[in-house]
């Protein structure tokens, strides 16, 4: 019987935590110089500046998560997650909004919690455009009282970019407060008349890591505006 393993093969790939810090699409590795914002009325959407047509950017963010609503929607029929930043992504959050559409936002402490949110009605139609039928009929029947059908867990499992994704449906009772997470979002810069622009961060699915690292001892103290 041979003794070759499957890392003798493809290599030793970093996992979970260490995967997703190497991934090019996290926040804290995007050189915001290959992104524009792309005006759709009063709106600005993050894209990738590729040949073509604008790609929009989907970036992964790590964080523990301060609190949630995963498991029901709230009275504007969102789930949300707010996620407790290190400093290093805090500040690469810092640089790249400073290259959108509006020169000054409100700068967060260096510790901050973002507000991620998915909304009912965008949820619905990403499931009713997937090519799995199960995905399909949720779309069909989701309701507010339903948990956020995008949560994966990757603890012990193999991340690599661009690769599978794990399966969808992870129990939302174990993303507890201050559990290790990464988020995958988009950024989305809006104005309303009369107020001042801010920034939305749309999330399209959430990774459980596991749970923080015992070494984390910063407390938030504010809330980024505008999430």
């Amino acid at each position: 019987m041979s003794d070759t393993t499957i890392e003798d093969h493809f290599g030793v790939h970093p996992r979970d935590r260490e995967a997703i810090a190497s991934f090019l699409n996290n926040i804290s590795n995007i050189n915001p110089a290959n992104d524009i914002w792309v005006n759709d009325s009063s709106n600005y959407t993050l894209c990738h500046n590729a040949p073509g047509d604008p790609i929009q950017a989907l970036l992964w963010l790590a964080g523990d998560i301060n609190r949630h609503s995963l498991d029901t929607t709230n009275k504007y029929q969102n789930w949300t997650v707010d996620v407790l930043l290190s400093a290093e992504s805090d500040k690469a959050l810092d640089r790249l909004l400073k290259t959108g559409p509006w020169n000054t936002f409100t700068k967060p402490n260096r510790y901050s919690i973002l507000r991620t949110k998915a909304t009912l009605g965008a949820v619905k139609d990403d499931l009713r455009d997937d090519d799995d039928e199960g995905f399909v009929s949720l779309g069909q029947t989701i309701t507010t009282n339903d948990p956020f059908p995008y949560t994966y867990t990757c603890s012990g499992s193999m991340m690599v970019e661009n690769g599978a994704v794990p399966n969808a449906g992870f129990d939302v009772r174990n993303f507890s407060n201050q559990a290790s997470i990464t988020v995958e979002l988009s950024v989305l810069g809006y104005q309303i008349d009369g107020k001042e622009p801010g920034y939305s961060f749309g999330m399209r699915g959430v990774y459980h890591l596991g749970n923080p690292l015992h070494d984390k001892t910063a407390m938030p103290s504010k809330k980024r505006k505008g999430g």
